[in-house]
């Protein structure tokens, strides 16, 4: 059975036209192939995000956007800002340990994994940070919230399930 990580799951929900094929052909390589953090640039912010709420110390967002690839200082800079400016919306925010597990069909098998376990203002929320230049529509991140909730209301079943789209 193929097994896709959710994040690219979500990558080929994002696509439309052509592009769609070649997202769904780099799912299948890529449950074919052991992960490489290399390649996956966007771990370093998302890690960096969830450090951040786990133990409350800001980190300097200065510091760490110099040090990356200058052709991804932007992006990064851009999702820091998104990410900054939701976050000061809420005050009172703490962490806890978000579910995971797999949601599996006939085809594939997803591993579903939020990255953040926040409780804001006494509601939990599991939360899935999507950092892709092509956005979820409405009603795809509504499918990817429901699609967590099938596979993780069970563990969790006081948590809200939601896709962070920078």
């Amino acid at each position: 059975m193929i097994r896709v990580s959710f994040t690219k799951f979500l990558d080929f929900v994002a696509q439309t036209g052509e592009p769609k094929a070649t997202t769904a052909l780099q799912a299948w390589r890529q449950s074919n192939i052991p992960y490489d953090p290399k390649r996956d640039y966007h771990r370093r912010i998302r890690q960096l995000l969830v450090n951040y709420e786990k133990t409350g110390q800001e980190p300097d967002w200065e510091a760490f956007v110099d040090s990356q690839n200058p052709k991804k200082q932007k992006n990064f800079q851009e999702t820091i800002d998104c990410y900054t400016k939701w976050r000061s919306k809420n005050e009172v925010v703490s962490w806890f340990d978000p579910p995971k597990e797999d949601w599996s069909r006939d085809e594939f098998k997803l591993h579903i994994n939020p990255e953040m376990g926040l409780e804001i203002d006494g509601e939990r929320h599991a939360i899935k940070l999507f950092l892709n230049n092509n956005k979820l529509s409405r009603l795809k991140a509504q499918m990817a919230s429901l699609i967590m909730h099938q596979a993780l209301s069970d563990k969790s079943p006081e948590t809200r399930f939601s896709i962070f789209d920078i």
